[in-house]
């Protein structure tokens, strides 16, 4: 239950542009936690929060390929 909380929460920041937020959501959606996985939609995530030069977002996204 907390870690849906802690997804809806990520997902609002995310979507007002927050690259930690962006980060945290590709995260969640790639192990399952706090939603269903959804690689594809993790990476979307992932490449928003790369295009503001996050890092821990260009290192996840370097480890899937």
């Amino acid at each position: 239950r907390n870690r849906k909380t802690a997804f809806s929460w990520y997902l609002k920041a995310a979507q007002q542009g927050d690259m930690e937020a962006q980060t945290l959501v590709g995260q969640c959606l790639l192990n399952g936690e706090g939603t269903d996985p959804d690689k594809s939609q993790a990476i979307e995530w992932l490449n928003m929060a790369v295009d503001q030069g996050n890092e821990e977002a260009i290192e996840l996204l370097n480890s899937l390929l």
